[in-house]
């Protein structure tokens, strides 16, 4: 029985535009796989919409009970808590919306509570509330964005804009944890660019550069956001392909190579052929070293079938159960 995914399945009409800029794609990705716990794990999944939702009516209960409290209580503290969530957790512009609600707010309840002796130190005094809420949406937004490029630089490829292996490991030992708990399969799919040093000899580097750029390219647009394309070597390349079993894997792979080729024809002239071998785990296997040393054997195979192969392996429940 086919195992699908959490997102759609491996259908043409699935297949996003090959042109998507593979930044924001990494970007994305890595976003949803932000780890965290209790509210911090729920806030990093909520829609951007309802955090801005949720931030403004948390705004709203502050200012209501800061009126209510009179002069005698300060609350600013408190107007800080839905500005950082706005700001941390959802764009800029959410957190500089939050910050001028809450400054809003915050004159509204001097202008009522406090007396109008001096209307000019008033306004003064409201000015500098409402810029300081701004300043910290913006340093929390900027922080943010700055922690997920450094995140994004730390875990792709520079030349293809795919994960690297490091990340790859990660990824593929926290999916083992599920894979067990839950009892789903797991495939690994391992590409290689037949004969590419023979590429790189004919057409020169340039050529073979944009050869690696175009298979980071197809990756990214033929996969599921919930799956992991990555980059592992030279012109070795590596997709793990979440709780899904072989019928699938094969299927992936099978539109991975079509649209690799045709790829590779709008580069031109050189008829470039992929190698590909699949190997899918019933349960989880032992370590990552015999996920990858089974994938490549499956490789070597299809490589030694004439190039331009698939091979693929089923390892059965039995074999990687626990002693």
């Amino acid at each position: 029985m086919k195992t699908q995914g959490p997102d759609s399945s491996y259908t043409e009409s699935a297949m996003h535009d090959k042109d998507s800029a593979q930044p924001s794609v990494v970007r994305s990705r890595l976003q949803a796989d932000r780890k965290g716990r209790g509210l911090d794990h729920a806030l990093e999944r909520m829609p951007p919409i309802v955090i801005a939702l949720g931030s403004l009516l948390l705004t709203g209960l502050v200012a209501l009970f800061d009126l209510w409290t009179g002069e005698d209580l300060s609350l600013t503290l408190f107007y800080l808590v839905p500005i950082g969530i706005a700001a941390w957790y959802g764009a800029r512009w959410m957190g500089v919306l939050v910050a001028t609600v809450a400054g809003i707010a915050w004159v509204t309840h001097d202008l009522i509570d406090l007396p109008h002796g001096n209307d000019l130190i008033l306004y003064w005094n409201s000015m500098v509330r409402v810029m300081l809420f701004l300043i910290v949406a913006y340093l929390l937004s900027s922080l943010r964005q700055q922690l997920l490029e450094v995140s994004i630089q730390a875990s792709t490829d520079p030349l293809s804009g795919l994960f690297n292996r490091r990340y790859l490991y990660e990824r593929i030992r926290g999916e083992m944890q599920r894979a067990r708990r839950y009892n789903h399969p797991l495939t690994l799919i391992c590409i290689d660019v037949d004969d590419f040093k023979e590429i790189n000899d004919q057409h020169g580097h340039v050529f073979g550069d944009a050869v690696l750029r175009g298979v980071g390219e197809v990756l990214h647009a033929h996969i599921r956001q919930t799956d992991v394309p990555s980059r592992t070597g030279g012109d070795e390349f590596a997709v793990l392909l979440i709780e899904t079993a072989s019928d699938d894997g094969r299927d992936a792979a099978e539109k991975l190579q079509r649209a690799l080729r045709a790829r590779m024809m709008e580069l031109g002239p050189a008829a470039i052929t992929f190698s590909i071998g699949i190997v899918t785990f019933l349960e989880p296997p032992r370590d990552i070293d015999q996920m990858f040393r089974l994938a490549d054997e499956q490789l070597y195979q299809a490589k030694h079938q004439g190039k331009d192969q698939i091979a693929q392996l089923v390892v059965p429940a039995q074999v990687t159960a626990p002693r």
